[in-house]
């Protein structure tokens, strides 16, 4: 099974490593800003489930880091250069 950190956060990554558990980090760019509810609980279940569905949506199981726009960041590269 592996394991995606949907985050930037450098607290989440010191956790992982703390735990010793490998992960992959592939940020979502999701706009946590846009997201708003008075329970936190559910605001961070929303947030969490927000980048799940991003970077899931975005990776072609390929093993690569997903770029901000989804997909895989070096298919994307190599079409760029193979463009020109």
């Amino acid at each position: 099974m592996r394991i995606v950190l949907a985050s930037e956060s450098p607290f989440r990554k010191r956790a992982m490593d703390l735990v010793g558990v490998p992960y992959e980090t592939c940020p979502s760019a999701i706009d946590e800003k846009a997201f708003r509810h008075d329970d936190p609980a559910v605001l961070t279940r929303t947030l969490a489930e927000a980048k799940a569905r991003k970077v899931a949506a975005g990776a072609l199981g390929c093993g690569h880091r997903v770029g901000r726009r989804g997909g895989c960041a070096r298919w994307a590269h190599f079409r760029r250069s193979r463009a020109t």
